[in-house]
């Protein structure tokens, strides 16, 4: 941003020169000198510290008369003055501040009450004369020459000027207070050149102030002279004057001859001695035209040095800049030439010159045209350009100024478009523009413009390496799409998107769509615009990550905040530090962004800032480069040095994703951190973010397909149940509370309209047909779920705010508040989250993605209100049947940061993983008892995933040490856990759904055990610890639940579900009806849409087989597929064919069982020598080629897995099967367990049946997975020793 200066009048007090200096985004100085040898100064600084409340600075007029200082300030803010900036000022100050407010108000009594202010800091003798009031009440104001004096004096235009000048000097010194004596000593000077007593107008001391703040000043200069100035005289006795009139007219105001070298050497004598030699760092030359009217008879006839004016009036701009330009670079090559021109010509980017298109009108219209206006100068081989960020002219359409909202809004989308020209500059009259004017931090008119301006900032680096290329290759800044995209015939005419830099393609918003004239808001206007994405590559959106083919046309959101902006595929960009100046961290970290898609490379290019050494080689470059394939990273070495150069940087490198490293905001968590010190560096990014990778990975959910088999049959059955669902149904709820119509018959059972958890089943439903759909590309299901996805992102898009849900907004509200009341509405949510994940990951369907990103959204929005203690209470799930059940958003949310790499999507999952749970498992202390089972256990799940993620080893340990309390206190023989609670407060918990005491599960068989959500979740549970470990023990666990708790929930004739499985006897399976929809009904239903889960597992060189079911996995890596066929585990013999279409050396790890003691191995027919033992692996490391064979047999035997409170109570497995008494009675049995296991005996071999003779009785006995709707028992007790 720039700060410019325009000075205006200047009064002349025989030694005491007072100059007042004006312009909107001002420098003002003032040099006054009485008595003795004083210097104040004063200035603006375009510093965002300005806006902190520590520092308000926005110094405009500072002046000393008669031994009173005055403070003028055209902005709402002021210094905060410390004790330090007190002792500098004299005694008797006097401060004006917010006189435009103070006008608004209209009430002296403000006027003291603001004067207090200044009180309490330590000034003395306030005053304010009537006068000042009264010229405040007035809005009165002062236009002289380009400048302004806003409400201070009465209005006199320029034509009458100079017959009103006593006018002015009245009011003026009637305003600071001057006496009638002073006044009539006043003289005015209005040649802003001229000199009187060898004081100059503007003071290198207030330059110096200015450089001290890091800001640089540039002044406004014109081509045109009145004729009492000095420097008309002398070009006038020189005869090199132009004829014709110019502004202002009918003052004698003329035009210098600026084709004849000695007028441009005189014109640079003026510049130079009074304002270049004190430290203007630039120019701002204005009416380089230049400006001509009215045109009379004659003028364009007028003979130039280079003859008449009609032949060479064109090139007035370049000759008048190159002029300045010449003369400059002959002074020194200690600072380099600024030039802001309202004209060029072409060839005259050479004279360091920036074009802007003039006084334009606030409009939007006129910022429409800005877009093609600098495409088009941009065509002609000048590359810098710029506009007046919200139009000069303000107040024709927009005559409140900065207090209109609708003028907030044009202003922040012309910035938008400015940060991606050549220059970023707000100019204008009629209302301030300073940031600070529009609002504070919290207003969107603030913020966006902040974001932008730190944008800006953070692109140094990248934008003046691409000002280098054009320097050094006569590359381009901003230019329009067809100069990069000539074979794209759609963007021929394209006037509103642009290019910037080999990266960026901007697409300013022009229309508005928040509000219309005098502040009215606008509705039903869609905050986004259509985007063309040229042929030939890839663009990702800047804010989302999100990656878009090119060749189409998109609709791109477009918030207030958000200018859309896309990035070309193989894009490097180098990014910066937030800073307030450009020098502020010269030795701050870089973030390195690579846009992947295709190979890139950017090269940097550094140098001294601020002179012209580069022209003899004193800087240097170096050239990142990306390989899209490999995804390596090289820097190259550094050619070149300069002074001051920075040896060493640290580069933060990010490959930008989805929902990662995107936007403004600096990426926290690097791929990569390297130290550049200019030697060369090759680095490999294979991993878009870091994740805690274990040893043994499970394969993705399309690798592994099952075939046909009994197993195969069990899926089939949840298939056609999905397909049963009509969608319409589904969804009705869901539109319902969108407030959108629905004319289907609503669900019953939990998912009715009144019952709490509705829109639970949903979540399962999009889960279970996501993993069918990946699968088997099933198009009934496909079709369902695309229509689902649609549907609801209509329902989230109702509600504005990412919030989606079958139940209303205000049960959030009853759980923040009441803590209960309300049934479990985060458990519902994250059900809906993780189907959409599961979409997304699955089918890779981008609304999904988004949607789920909108829920996250929306409840980190909600949980960043709640202080920790609320946090706390809504965390307390330590009651019956707790009604605050989080669900597993804490490992939805895991999933979602894996992502993401999102620090706001990491922060709310850790929300959701209570100390007071996850603390004590850490430390190994069993604290379950009374727990609710699968509201704690899907926690674990979830501290299992962070751990995966962060590598905290406590939640490692919190998980770890949960599955050895679970298994060896909790769970029954067949792995599932719940029961009854051992103080029950609620119906459920009198017989269900919670932990006991640890080893106390003998009396609990009479209850409602093993409930199936807990045993699908605890299926979870050991997948993650097996990939973290690969150790047999959670392979042993895992085929346990598989056959034992998860497929027995399933009827094998109707695909039915239980909510329960009992193991007592006698029982019966009490299954679910298809219109319960529980949350039972929705686990299994996503449970054996996945039963391809848990079978294997890879990493570099091993395959893990961990289940005997029949299926094919692909190992894409290898270029092998591994099929595997038999019947197990009704048949002991599996059999596996490696297909590969080269040979592969790699690792085959069998899982033995802790069951299995005889254990045969045959590779192609011959039986291998290797010696094995229960929960093992059998290793085959060899070279394996296609149509390899494997054989394993195992021999079952049976065996009891008692109780662990009665060792007299007992379960019959037979090889991994629990067996089940068919139409039982109470089974207590005779003799001893050795007894009952000699007298089983198979009675079909084909269906896996048995017989047990026992006292004289015969009981039949199948496989609990066999069982339907018969009575069964499971557990038997022999002898008469009761439970503990």
């Amino acid at each position: 941003m720039i700060v410019t200066t325009d000075i205006s009048l200047g009064f002349l007090l025989k030694e005491q020169i007072l100059t007042f200096s004006f312009g909107t985004d001002c420098l003002y100085a003032i040099n006054i000198k009485r008595g003795k040898s004083r210097f104040i100064y004063g200035c603006y600084s375009c510093n965002l510290d300005s806006c902190t409340d520590v520092d308000k600075l926005t110094l405009h007029l500072l002046a000393i008369v008669k031994d009173k200082w005055v403070y003028l300030s055209e902005s709402v803010l002021f210094k905060v003055y410390t004790e330090e900036d007190k002792k500098k000022l004299p005694e008797n100050v006097m401060m004006l501040r917010d006189y435009q407010q103070l006008w608004k108000k209209r009430q002296e009594k403000l006027v003291n009450d603001y004067l207090t202010q200044f009180l309490r800091i330590g000034l003395k003798d306030i005053s304010l004369s009537k006068k000042v009031m009264d010229l405040c009440e007035r809005n009165a104001r002062i236009h002289l020459l380009r400048g302004t004096l806003p409400k201070l004096t009465d209005t006199i235009y320029m034509d009458d000027f100079f017959a009103t000048r006593q006018k002015c000097i009245d009011h003026l010194c009637g305003f600071i207070n001057l006496e009638k004596e002073t006044i009539k000593k006043l003289e005015p000077c209005h040649d802003v050149f001229q000199q009187k007593a060898n004081i100059y107008m503007v003071t290198k001391k207030m330059m110096e102030e200015v450089h001290r703040l890091n800001a640089h000043a540039i002044i406004s200069v014109w081509p045109s002279f009145g004729p009492e100035t000095g420097i008309y005289a002398e070009l006038k006795s020189q005869n090199k004057l132009m004829v014709h009139e110019t502004f202002p007219q009918n003052n004698g105001v003329k035009v210098y001859d600026t084709y004849d070298p000695v007028a441009r050497d005189i014109y640079w004598k003026y510049m130079n001695k009074n304002m270049f030699s004190i430290g203007m760092d630039g120019w701002w030359l204005d009416a380089t035209e230049p400006e001509h009217g009215p045109i009379k008879e004659g003028d364009l006839d007028f003979q130039t040095y280079l003859g008449s004016f009609r032949k060479v009036r064109n090139a007035f701009p370049i000759v008048s800049v190159g002029g300045v330009y010449d003369h400059q670079r002959q002074e020194t090559s200690d600072k380099r030439v600024f030039i802001l021109t309202r004209s060029a010509f072409a060839g005259q980017q050479r004279y360091a010159a920036q074009a802007w298109s003039g006084d334009v009108v606030s409009d939007w219209g006129v910022l429409r045209n800005q877009i093609p206006a600098a495409l088009n100068i941009s065509l002609t081989g000048i590359p810098y350009w710029n506009s007046d960020i919200g139009g000069f002219f303000s107040a024709n359409k927009f005559p409140e100024g900065v207090k209109d909202p609708a003028f907030h809004e044009l202003y922040v989308r012309w910035m938008q478009f400015a940060t991606f020209t050549g220059m970023m500059r707000s100019h204008g009259t009629n209302t301030p523009r300073e940031i600070f004017m529009f609002g504070e931090r919290g207003y969107w008119a603030f913020d966006a413009q902040e974001k932008m301006i730190n944008l800006r900032y953070r692109l140094l680096p990248y934008n003046y390496s691409v000002a280098a290329s054009m320097m050094l290759d006569d590359r381009t800044m901003t230019r329009p799409l067809v100069f990069d995209f000539r074979e794209d015939a759609n963007v021929y005419d394209i006037k509103d998107q642009l290019l910037f830099g080999p990266a960026f393609m901007a697409c300013p918003v022009t229309r508005p769509m928040y509000y219309e004239a005098e502040s009215k808001e606008l509705s039903g206007i869609s905050k986004s615009r259509r985007v063309y994405l040229p042929k030939g590559t890839e663009w990702t959106d800047f804010y989302t990550g999100k990656r878009y083919e090119g060749g189409s046309l998109i609709t791109a959101a477009a918030p207030i905040d958000r200018i859309p902006v896309f990035v070309r595929a193989g894009s490097i960009v180098p990014m910066g530090p937030l800073q307030q100046y450009s020098s502020e961290k010269p030795d701050a970290p870089w973030e390195i962004r690579i846009y992947p898609g295709a190979d890139g490379e950017f090269t940097v290019y550094e140098d001294e800032g601020d002179n012209y050494n580069y022209e003899q080689g004193k800087y240097s470059t170096y050239t990142l480069r990306w390989n899209d394939r490999s995804r390596r990273l090289t820097i190259s070495e550094r050619k070149g040095s300069f002074s001051g150069m920075t040896k060493s940087r640290r580069f933060h490198i990010v490959i930008v994703g989805e929902g990662r490293g995107t936007g403004v905001d600096i990426t926290t968590d690097a791929d990569a951190t390297v130290e550049y010190d200019g030697t060369p560096q090759s680095i490999s990014l294979t991993t878009a973010f870091p994740v805690k990778q274990g040893k043994a990975v499970a394969f993705g959910n399309a690798d592994v397909r099952l075939t046909d088999s009994w197993v195969k049959q069990r899926e089939d059955l949840d298939i056609a149940f999905l397909k049963s669902l009509d969608p319409d149904r589904l969804l009705h709820n869901f539109r319902t509370n969108a407030g959108l119509a629905s004319d289907a018959q609503p669900l019953e059972g939990w998912e009715s309209p009144k019952v709490g958890l509705r829109g639970h089943f949903v979540g399962h439903y999009l889960s279970a047909v996501a993993a069918i759909v990946e699968k088997y590309d099933e198009p009934q299901l496909k079709k369902n779920l695309q229509y689902l996805t649609d549907e609801l992102q209509t329902c989230q898009n109702t509600f504005g705010n990412g919030y989606l849900s079958a139940f209303p907004e205000k049960d959030f509200d009853t759980l923040e508040t009441r803590f209960g009341g309300v049934w479990a509405p985060y458990y519902t949510y994250h059900k809906l989250m993780q189907g959409l994940l599961d979409v997304y990951t699955r089918t890779h369907n981008k609304k999904a993605y988004d949607m789920v990103k909108g829920m996250a959204d929306y409840a980190c929005n909600r949980m960043s209100k709640l202080d920790a203690a609320t946090i706390g209470k809504m965390m307390a799930t330590t009651k019956a049947n707790p009604q605050n059940e989080m669900g597993a958003m804490n490992e939805v949310l895991y999933k979602l940061y894996r992502l993401t790499s999102d620090p706001k999507h990491l922060a709310l999952a850790k929300m959701f993983d209570p100390d007071w749970f996850a603390g004590p498992l850490a430390e190994s202390k069993d604290i379950l008892s009374g727990l609710h089972s699968n509201t704690h256990i899907v926690l674990v799940n979830g501290f299992a995933l962070r751990y995966g993620v962060t590598g905290e080893e406590q939640y490692r340990d919190a998980a770890l040490n949960f599955w050895n309390m679970l298994t060896q206190s909790h769970s029954y023989a067949n792995g599932s856990s719940s029961g009854p609670r051992p103080n029950a407060t609620t119906r459920t918990a009198m017989s269900a759904e919670h932990w006991g005491f640890p080893c106390h599960l003998c009396n609990t068989l009479s209850g409602e055990i093993a409930e199936s959500c807990v045993s699908h979740n605890t299926q979870k549970l050991n997948s993650y610890l097996f990939s973290w470990t690969a150790d047999p023990k959670y392979a042993d666990a895992y085929m346990n639940l598989f056959y034992n708790a998860v497929l027995p929930v399933q009827s094998n004739r109707s695909g039915s579900f239980v909510y329960h499985l009992p193991l007592g006897s006698p029982r019966t399976k009490k299954y679910l009806k298809d219109n319960d929809f529980f949350c039972c009904s929705g686990s299994s239903a996503e449970a054996f849409a996945q039963l391809n889960n848990g079978i294997y597992y890879h990493d570099d060189s091993t395959l893990w087989v961990n289940m005997y079911i029949p299926s094919v996995v692909e190992w894409k890596e290898k270029k092998v597929s591994f099929r595997q066929d038999g019947n197990f585990p009704k048949n002991p013999e599996v059999s596996f064919e490696v297909s590969a279409g080269r040979k592969s050396e790699f690792a085959v790890k069998l899982f033995v069982p802790a069951w299995a003691h005889d254990v045969e191995v045959y590779v192609n027919d011959v039986r291998q020598d290797v010696a094995l033992s229960p929960s093992s692996y059998c290793t085959l490391k060899r070279t394996w080629r296609n149509g390899d064979k494997i054989r394993l047999r195992f021999s079952y035997e049976f065996h009891v897995k008692p109780m662990p409170d009665n060792e007299n109570m007992f379960a019959i497995f037979y090889g991994p099967m629990m067996l089940a008494f068919e139409n039982c009675p109470e089974l207590l049995l005779e003799r001893d367990v050795a007894d009952v296991l000699r007298n089983i005996e198979m009675t079909d071999e084909e269906e896996m049946t048995f017989r047990l003779k026992n006292g004289g009785n015969s009981y039949n006995l199948r496989p609990l997975f066999d069982i339907d709707r018969q009575t069964y028992g499971v557990y038997f007790m022999v002898g008469a020793n009761s439970c503990k």
